[in-house]
């Protein structure tokens, strides 16, 4: 049985607009109504609609994106995001902003980019999708290059065709971040699958992100893939500092007082 200080804790914890479902039942009545409206689906008036809830609604929202669960509430908030940067790159943050206002008019994708690992390049694009995922309404898909070459590797036995959909998953998305480019064991099989991706991708119009721990001129990849990234994206230099070791740090010594507190 629960005590009183758990039952209290959850009644505090369940969300106050949807009551913990994660949806909110909205009845059309006027055309300010419509604006709610999920996926750009016209509801009639007088119909019943679902629609995630904006508070907690998050996984709903970003379910099958592929986005990591911890970067479910990764929205971007400029202030918050670039005060650990201080000064160093004023430009990519307008940049950045830029494209997540304005991402309809882009032609282009990002190349986000540092030599050190734990800049915040997962972390930014996470927050990218999030963001655009909500603000645009657009299909957003997440993997890192590894696991992806991995799961399509994996996947050549299975009678069903699940390379072929795998795939596809990731070509007709709107906006895709390819995690880690250049982390993978390269092969020719490796060169051949992930120049049809992005040129497929390229090809049908739609943007990509992609991070790596390698600019453009030093990538060790297949010379088309290298050249093709070079025409659809925007190469953007993330400050070489270890955003993960400040936050790591930062967390444990909160732990470690809280501990001492205790005892």
């Amino acid at each position: 049985m629960k005590n009183a200080a758990e039952l209290k804790q959850n009644s505090e914890s369940t969300c106050k607009l949807c009551g913990g479902t994660k949806w909110i039942l909205l009845t059309v009545m006027t055309e300010e109504d419509l604006h709610y409206t999920f996926s750009g689906h016209r509801i009639n008036k007088g119909a019943e609609y679902a629609y995630p809830c904006p508070n907690c609604g998050q996984e709903v929202r970003l379910g099958g994106t592929g986005i990591p669960n911890k970067y479910y509430n990764q929205g971007y908030e400029s202030d918050k995001f670039w005060k650990v940067y201080r000064d160093d790159c004023l430009q990519t943050k307008r940049i950045i902003e830029n494209f997540i206002d304005k991402t309809d008019s882009w032609n282009y994708g990002l190349y986000l980019w540092s030599n050190q690992r734990g800049t915040g390049k997962t972390k930014l694009s996470c927050a990218l999708l999030t963001s655009i995922r909500i603000k645009h309404d657009l299909s957003v898909r997440f993997v890192s290059v590894p696991e992806y070459l991995y799961k399509l590797r994996r996947s050549f036995g299975d009678k069903g065709g699940a390379s072929g959909e795998i795939t596809k998953d990731l070509i007709d998305c709107d906006l895709l971040c390819l995690d880690d480019l250049g982390a993978e064991k390269r092969s020719e099989w490796t060169d051949q699958e992930m120049f049809y991706l992005l040129d497929t991708r390229y090809t049908r119009g739609r943007k990509t992100i992609i991070t790596s721990n390698f600019d453009l001129e030093n990538l060790q990849e297949d010379a088309r893939l290298s050249d093709r990234i070079g025409e659809i994206c925007i190469e953007l230099h993330m400050p070489e500092q270890s955003i993960r070791t400040q936050e790591a740090y930062k967390k444990q010594s909160t732990f470690l007082s809280n501990i001492l507190k205790e005892g």
